[in-house]
């Protein structure tokens, strides 16, 4: 456990570094998460010693350090481990049903990345899938066709890769909320719309339901003109 509690530091610290190298870092007990030469902030000592204990990290640390199970290692598991609420955090989660346990239980103050998914406009898809890559979005009941593969934010066709499983996503996500499949692409991207708009209106309720506790959010990539 105590492995586990310094990895876990180690990258919330990282993550403070990257917003800003001069932060009185907040504390649990008497361990002031990031202040790695113990001199009350963080600031470029620390960022430097930070990465250099990075480097030393292995794929078997991370996957003791994912305390919450999401795949992630994050803010998130410091607030699993230690059962207190945090200042910030990316609260992305499992991205399964915008109601269940993750998100109902969120942990942190302030959202500083959040989101849910949403497809784009059949006329926007329209410029960048062939038109007989457009519908449907699948090949198999787990892998997207190969032209919307490629532009799930990676250039690759490999079914493995990264980003593959963000298209099905969206399949899974309108599958939580409506007892019925879209027929056709103008009724899937109105059904996942459809999901997104009130996943984030959930977000939105949870977080003033906490107000003060809950602070705030920003969203990841909206643009609501």
């Amino acid at each position: 456990m105590k492995k586990t509690s310094k990895i876990i530091s180690l990258l919330l610290s990282f993550t403070f570094l990257i917003s800003s190298l001069s932060v009185v870092a907040f504390a649990e007990g008497e361990a002031i998460l990031g202040d790695v030469d113990g001199n009350g902030t963080v600031d470029t000592q620390d960022a430097r010693e930070i990465l250099r204990m990075a480097s030393c990290i292995i794929p078997e640390d991370l996957e003791i350090a994912d305390m919450n199970g999401d795949g992630v290692v994050s803010v998130d598991d410091e607030a699993f481990r230690t059962g207190l609420p945090i200042p910030e955090g990316h609260p992305w989660g499992p991205r399964d049903y915008f109601k269940g346990d993750y998100y109902k239980n969120i942990a942190c103050c302030f959202a500083s990345e959040m989101g849910y998914h949403g497809c784009p406009s059949p006329e926007s898809l329209k410029k960048f899938i062939a038109s007989d890559k457009l519908w449907p979005n699948m090949k198999n009941s787990e892998t997207a066709n190969d032209d919307w593969h490629v532009h799930a934010a990676n250039m690759e066709i490999r079914e493995k890769t990264r980003y593959a499983y963000r298209i099905n996503l969206m399949n899974k996500q309108i599958d939580y909320v409506f007892t019925e499949k879209p027929e056709d692409l103008d009724e899937f991207a109105r059904m996942s719309q459809i999901v997104q708009a009130e996943a984030k209106k959930y977000f939105i309720e949870r977080f003033r339901f906490t107000k003060w506790q809950g602070t705030g959010i920003i969203w990841w990539n909206l643009l609501d003109g």
